[in-house]
């Protein structure tokens, strides 16, 4: 139950940022390659090089992917 309370809590606190967004402050990327459709993958953040690590995970057909990619936003 804990964990609820802070995520309710953050979104408390970041509300009054996200309200004063506009269509205009977003961007939409389009990467030449980007990492297939998938699901049971694991992604975590690297701190350390400030990027979002993916791994693995199943395609439609249930084919095991074994790939990793990093996101450096």
């Amino acid at each position: 139950m804990p964990q609820w309370r802070a995520v309710a809590g953050l979104a408390l606190l970041l509300a009054p940022l996200v309200a004063g967004q506009t269509a205009a402050d977003w961007a939409q990327k389009s990467p030449q390659t980007s990492p297939p459709a998938r699901f049971a993958h694991a992604m975590a953040y690297d701190s350390a090089h400030g990027q979002v690590v993916l791994f693995g995970g199943e395609n439609s057909a249930n084919f095991l992917l074994s790939d990793t990619w990093v996101w450096d936003g």
